[in-house]
């Protein structure tokens, strides 16, 4: 399932299977950086925190095997 491997908020360190972190749209420049160093744009879904940033793009499996 794509999506599924979660990532830990870095400012209020919750994680867990609700996914505290949900992918949001990236900014221009964004995708500017992303052309050097695959990124994705995050946002803590705590009601506490107001974390929004970037985090390394996860590698995409190859042929049903394990991210690494």
């Amino acid at each position: 399932m794509a999506g599924s491997l979660t990532h830990e908020c870095p400012q209020c360190r919750r994680s867990g299977s609700s996914g505290n972190l949900m992918r949001v749209h990236r900014r221009f420049i964004d995708r500017v950086i992303s052309l050097l160093r695959p990124l994705r744009r995050y946002r803590c879904r705590s009601m506490d925190c107001d974390w929004e940033g970037n985090l390394p793009a996860s590698r995409i499996p190859k042929r049903g095997g394990i991210p690494r």
